[in-house]
């Protein structure tokens, strides 16, 4: 059966901060028809983890307005491992989505307060 979350391999908290260590699943639902001969993961779909995870790891609950400052770098492909970094700034939440050889993306969501 086809899951739409990443796997959480590790994760740690430090106040408004969280680093998750993910997995990237082959059988992720996402990747259906995005695209045949190589999967990646939307933008729109990286942002909905970002919005995910800071719920149920920060506790971010209010609706977001904006994103600003939006970058993708490099694809996300089935099977690899990174890390998804989510800092809680007043109203909104910074993220970065990086491995050892760089950033995948980066941006911030503000919230409607």
């Amino acid at each position: 059966m086809a899951t739409q979350y990443p796997s959480v391999i590790n994760q740690q908290q430090l106040n408004n901060q969280c680093i998750l260590t993910l997995k990237i699943p082959a059988d992720l639902i996402y990747f259906e028809g995005h695209f045949d001969n190589e999967p990646i993961v939307a933008g729109v779909v990286q942002i909905a983890w970002v919005v995910y995870f800071g719920e149920k790891y920060i506790g971010f609950k209010i609706p977001i307005q904006d994103i600003k400052s939006i970058k993708f770098k490099r694809l996300m492909t089935p099977e690899i491992i990174l890390d998804l970094i989510i800092e809680q700034q007043a109203s909104t939440l910074k993220f970065s989505y990086q491995d050892q050889q760089g950033l995948f993306s980066k941006g911030v969501l503000s919230a409607s307060t």
